[in-house]
């Protein structure tokens, strides 16, 4: 954690991000990824979707609103919904999504800290990264075994 601009920001240390050594540039509207572990970084594309076509999570960043929200609703199975399955937080604009994920872990960090989402997930086989709305752009970064 660390303070910037009077602001907490949490991010992970540069120890955890060097331990993501293969890097793959990604300038499509959906890809798999065959990794439990991985470390995707985007800067294009913020509204997509993270599982299989009747088993995922989404990220949804409307702009206008300044509204982000992490929706769990579309996962088959579900984890605690007392409080439903949606968070979502407000942010002026995002010039990073950096998203980390460790087997069912997942750490969604906004502009390298300002905000930050962290849930479980439980899905198996291979991870398909889609965007409805276009054009995901970015670097998929996957440990080694």
């Amino acid at each position: 954690m660390s303070l910037e601009d009077g602001k907490f920001k949490r991010y992970p240390v540069k120890e955890i991000i060097e331990q993501f050594s293969n890097q793959q540039e990604v300038a499509t509207s959906s890809f798999n990824i065959d990794s439990p572990t991985y470390y995707l970084k985007l800067n294009e594309g913020l509204h997509f979707k993270v599982g299989k076509e009747n088993d995922y999570w989404e990220f949804i960043y409307n702009a206008s609103a300044g509204k982000v929200t992490i929706s769990r609703e579309n996962l088959r199975q579900k984890i605690d919904e007392t409080y439903g399955s949606e968070r979502s937080t407000f942010i002026n604009a995002i010039t990073s999504v950096d998203v980390f994920v460790d087997n069912s872990f997942v750490e969604v960090y906004l502009n390298k800290g300002e905000k930050v989402f962290s849930f479980n997930v439980f899905q198996e086989g291979t991870t398909t990264v889609w965007s409805p709305a276009g054009q995901l752009e970015g670097t998929l970064y996957v440990s080694e075994p």
